[in-house]
């Protein structure tokens, strides 16, 4: 099962904030939205609340990479378990109306997110897609940015 693509999600939360620089783009509704990118619906969900939801949960998931970068590789893996309980998602198959050259769905996996609110949802598949990369590419693969003062989530 691919989907280690929704790590991105991760990636891009983290990266709203550079520590180093005392810079914050998490300031509003609206920056929260942005992180959703084309899935509008789960984006329109969100509220003043989630600002400062979005902004705890962003620093769980760089104490994931900080884990990760450091080489505890158990450290990285406990705090992204947390992060599955806490915020937990279904599988589903999804076609979405997209049709193949013989004229079937073209069916795929998405993480189908159960949330009380827009960060729980977005969470959940952040969380769900590090999973998947840390465990089909090695916690190895997480890291971050060593040019000072950037310090960016990345994913090789």
């Amino acid at each position: 099962m691919e989907l280690a693509y929704y790590s991105d999600y991760a990636v891009r939360l983290v990266n709203t904030e550079e520590p180093a620089r005392n810079k914050d783009a998490l300031t509003s509704v609206e920056a929260v939205r942005e992180l959703f990118g084309a899935n509008q619906q789960a984006a329109r969900r969100a509220t003043d609340a989630d600002v400062t939801r979005f902004r705890s949960v962003r620093g769980r998931l760089r104490a994931v990479f900080e884990a990760a970068d450091g080489g505890d590789e158990t450290l990285a893996v406990d705090l992204l378990n947390s992060l599955l309980l806490e915020f937990p998602v279904s599988p589903q198959i999804s076609g979405h109306d997209v049709r193949d050259e013989d004229g079937r769905p073209d069916w795929h996996m998405h993480l189908a997110d159960h949330p009380s609110n827009a960060t729980a949802g977005y969470t959940a598949i952040a969380a769900m897609g590090l999973a998947f990369h840390l465990t089909s590419h090695g916690v190895d693969r997480l890291g971050l940015c060593e040019a000072a003062p950037c310090r960016n989530a990345y994913l090789d």
